[in-house]
């Protein structure tokens, strides 16, 4: 099979999948960072790539505001007895972004190791 429909049926899963449940695309997104940590910490020609560290800065910035206004969301409303959207939005978005920037670090590595 060709390698393009692959990629791009897979492409298509992810974004079904983040649509339908965001929670299991943000945890292979977790383990794509974790493997890409390590393939950077070995490979020299990625090392050297400005895009992949600054989408790595996003995506660390992005998971941190995740559990932040997760747990913010969650200590708010067991305080006051009510619903709060605005951490629970926040948390929302970050996690997307999260979401964005691993594609984003996919495509820099993929086209890194095409050269």
């Amino acid at each position: 099979m060709n390698p393009k429909i692959i990629f791009a049926l897979l492409i298509v899963l992810g974004i079904v999948l983040t649509v339908i449940n965001p929670l299991i695309m943000a945890l292979f997104s977790i383990v794509f960072w974790l493997y890409l940590t390590r393939m950077v910490k070995t490979n020299n020609r990625i090392k050297k790539l400005k895009w992949l560290k600054i989408v790595l800065v996003v995506a660390i910035l992005s998971f941190v505001l995740t559990i932040i206004g997760i747990l913010l969301h969650n200590i708010r409303s067991a305080k006051f007895d009510g619903e709060e959207s605005l951490f629970f939005i926040t948390a929302i978005v970050a996690m997307y972004i999260f979401i964005l920037s691993t594609a984003g670090g996919l495509i820099i590595v993929l086209r890194a190791r095409k050269k």
